[in-house]
């Protein structure tokens, strides 16, 4: 099928605090938009942050004020407490998506930036399907890749990277049409103050499962340490029908806070990111795709190498491990 999207079809809706770097005093959100401008011209973008935020030279179309509400933490894998800011997502995608007048809407983070228009190409690429039982959008939302269970200990079942979403319109406000979380039913373990996501959920897994319990499918899931086979089945399955996994590189975005790092990265370099090529294989496998797949074996061979590589000398070896690190971020800043 031809693609016929153009940006005189979309909306941009950046969403979250005016981004500020704390170093430099570069206003990242200014950044942004001024990205969707160069290579977006006829798009329309919508700002939507929160009552007290600088808006002033940031280019946009509408812009809408939120409220503030409350910020809690929660104890990420890594052992760090961060805030816990999904029902602020939630509120300023919602309120924006809300405004956009075209039929196409893409929802980004604040600090993030395009390099280039190929996104264009994928809107409304895959159209097939295995059963409706797991199709909950009208069209595939475009995302980032999360991360795989068959290659990380990192992943966690219906996580959905929540930097940037893109897809139709309706489809993406009924995502963002769900209940807030309610901070008091999360569970805290004996004797600690902060909740960790092992034991509740993560924005991206929170977002997702609460959208799909809002469809009827996922009523008694819960996250813990482990988990079954059936629900990892089943979560391919929803991935399958309703997203389009597209790396960063293919979908020209970075992120301005820590340029070409975690979801931004290229899946061979990451900590274990599905492929384009493994989301075509669940396409074909759950979604109903036909798409011949020419087997490359180097992927694989490079994916095994470089992530053993990397944990190998993060335990081993963590001053070389450290010194690697900044010399990847250098490179990456210098893209």
């Amino acid at each position: 099928m031809e693609n016929k999207i153009s940006d005189r079809d979309l909306s941009f809706v950046v969403q979250g605090n005016i981004a500020i770097d704390k170093d430099s005093g570069e206003n990242f959100t200014r950044k942004a938009c001024e990205s969707i401008r160069r290579y977006f011209p006829h798009a329309e973008i919508i700002l939507s942050t929160w009552e007290g935020q600088d808006i002033q030279d940031i280019p946009h179309d509408l812009v809408c004020f939120s409220s503030p509400i409350e910020t809690y933490s929660i104890i990420r894998p890594d052992g760090k407490s961060y805030f816990h800011t999904v029902n602020h997502e939630i509120i300023t995608s919602r309120k924006g998506l809300a405004l956009c007048q075209r039929k196409y809407a893409v929802k980004l983070r604040s600090d993030m930036v395009f390099y280039g228009e190929d996104i264009l190409k994928y809107f409304n690429r895959y159209e097939d399907h295995a059963t409706e039982n797991y199709c909950f959008f009208q069209e595939r939302v475009l995302v980032l890749p999360c991360y795989n269970y068959r290659r990380t200990k990192l992943a966690y079942p219906y996580n959905i990277c929540d930097w940037i979403y893109a897809g139709l319109q309706t489809d993406l406000l009924d995502l963002f049409s769900i209940p807030l979380e309610d901070y008091s039913s999360l569970r805290i373990r004996d004797g600690e103050k902060i909740p960790r996501v092992e034991d509740n959920m993560g924005a991206e897994q929170y977002i997702w499962v609460a959208y799909l319990r809002k469809k009827g499918h996922l009523q008694h899931f819960y996250n813990r340490e482990r988990f079954s086979s059936e629900e990892w089945l089943d979560f391919e399955k929803t991935i399958a029908e309703n997203f389009v996994f597209l790396s960063a590189d293919t979908m020209q975005v970075n992120i301005l806070k820590s340029p070409f790092a975690s979801y931004a990265s290229r899946p061979i370099l990451s900590q274990g990111l599905y492929t384009n090529m493994e989301w075509k294989r669940l396409y074909n496998s759950y979604g109903g795709g036909r798409i011949k797949i020419v087997y490359n074996p180097l992927e694989d061979v490079l994916y095994w190498v470089f992530y053993h590589l990397r944990h190998s000398l993060s335990s081993r070896c963590p001053k070389i491990h450290r010194l690697c690190t900044s010399a990847f971020r250098k490179l990456r800043k210098r893209r």
